[in-house]
């Protein structure tokens, strides 16, 4: 416990937070220690800017980006330049969203936990607490799986989606540090499938917040900022941690996180009453459109749209797919 014991050597800590924390037991002690240990497996399992470096969709690796649509939203796109992206509230499928939660829940049992420390997590499955959006693409240009969601896979460059919602969101800005409310943090992830890596986070975030809720009467300032750091990754990971059945997708996700003043959803814009941010599109972006066999006969009706916007560079082709 290093680096605890160095921080309880300061003359700066007042002698009854001292007490306060050697009150603790011995794993209560270990995780405060683990908070300030950059080696931790603790730490490297709660801290965000860790998780999404581990998980980052590197554009300079994953350069090409391709999402499926159909047609209707596809002419939708192509006329007004600009991509609406859903938010985390109003997800199509509710349980990719609380799969996190659930492997969370179902490793506090395993570990004995009480019921009352149980159902905090349940209660954190029906709360999602920030405005968040999600935007979803894939590497795979002829993907099976996610062929369901439309007719059209629509071809990007990483580089390029990075760069436009970077700029857009940064409201002039030049660096992260210089963000505040009304900014967005924006990042591509790749979606964890496997259940082995999968559980090797959530494992340790379930240890500690047992842990946290046994101590949190001796200390309750660390404790209660330990619990806090929990729900913020347990948060994040429900972002692109999916059931490993649906593999097949190799989702790539674009985060945008809003900066606001409070819990409040604050979209750019909202149709049907459901929230969504905005990507605002140049036609060069768009370097192809890929068409399954189904709409292949209107291949043509698809260029001359593309042409009469202005999207004259966009190659359109039929899927290699044989079905």
């Amino acid at each position: 416990m290093d680096k605890l014991n160095e921080l309880l050597k300061s003359k700066d800590v007042p002698r009854n937070t001292k007490e306060m924390v050697l009150s603790m037991n011995t794993d209560g002690l270990q995780l405060l220690n683990d908070c300030y240990d950059v080696n931790s497996k603790f730490y490297r399992s709660v801290q965000p800017e860790i998780i999404a470096r581990q998980f980052y969709a590197d554009p300079k690796v994953v350069k090409n980006l391709y999402h499926y649509t159909n047609v209707e939203a596809f002419e939708k796109i192509i006329v007004s330049k600009q991509f609406l992206i859903g938010s985390i509230h109003y997800m199509n499928d509710t349980n990719e969203v609380k799969y996190v939660y659930e492997l969370m829940e179902s490793e506090l049992k395993n570990l004995n936990a009480p019921e009352d420390v149980v159902s905090m997590i349940k209660r954190l499955n029906t709360e999602l607490p920030y405005d968040t959006y999600v935007w979803s693409f894939s590497e795979n240009n002829y993907s099976q799986a996610l062929s369901n969601y439309g007719e059209l896979a629509l071809g990007f460059e990483n580089s390029e989606i990075m760069r436009n919602l970077g700029e857009y969101y940064s409201r002039g800005r030049s660096t992260l540090d210089e963000y505040t409310i009304g900014n967005a943090y924006v990042f591509p992830l790749k979606v964890e499938y496997n259940l082995q890596i999968q559980l090797d986070y959530i494992k340790e975030l379930a240890r500690a917040w047992i842990v946290a809720h046994d101590n949190i009467k001796y200390d309750s300032p660390d404790m209660s900022e330990v619990i806090l750091g929990i729900v913020q990754a347990l948060y994040f990971f429900s972002l692109f941690f999916k059931n490993p059945y649906l593999r097949q997708e190799e989702e790539i996700r674009y985060i945008i996180q809003n900066i606001n003043s409070d819990s409040s959803l604050n979209p750019e814009t909202q149709m049907n009453d459901k929230p969504f941010a905005v990507c605002k599109m140049k036609p060069e972006m768009l370097k192809e459109v890929i068409v399954n066999r189904a709409k292949a006969d209107n291949k043509k009706e698809f260029e001359l749209l593309l042409k009469n916007h202005m999207f004259e560079g966009t190659k359109v082709s039929i899927t290699k797919l044989p079905y």
